[in-house]
């Protein structure tokens, strides 16, 4: 197993022992609780969600729906709300970042794809929740 192979897994288990996750946000510390990463196939396609409780419940999904012609149409949901939507036809590579925030808290989106394999990550408050 590789060492970015065995980072993965450690954040990924951190997530699935349920533990909290302590932030800075502005000098004030602030405590996610709950994350609950998912992932699933799509008829032709990947979905990537989390979910996770901060003063609130928060939702952020991101879905690469792919069709028969090669077409990959990617959209990034916050909280229900269409935060963005990108189409591209046969990439070979693709990044997308997205800043936003949560409660005054800073957070980040990053999705990375070379062919068939993808990285996905979402921070808040500068620590990852999520790791696909």
């Amino acid at each position: 197993m590789s060492q970015y192979d065995q980072s993965k897994q450690n954040v990924n288990n951190q997530y699935n022992a349920g533990g909290d996750i302590v932030i800075d946000s502005g000098g004030e510390k602030r405590i996610i609780r709950d994350v609950r990463p998912s992932h699933r196939f799509i008829f032709i396609g990947h979905e990537w969600m989390v979910e996770f409780y901060l003063s609130s419940w928060h939702v952020i999904v991101f879905t690469d729906d792919q069709s028969l012609n090669l077409e990959h149409v990617f959209t990034l949901h916050i909280d229900g709300q269409k935060i963005l939507s990108r189409r591209t036809r046969m990439f070979p590579s693709e990044k997308i970042e997205h800043f936003f925030s949560f409660e005054g808290v800073d957070c980040e989106f990053l999705f990375r794809s070379l062919m068939v394999t993808y990285d996905v990550r979402i921070r808040v408050g500068g620590k990852e929740i999520a790791n696909w």
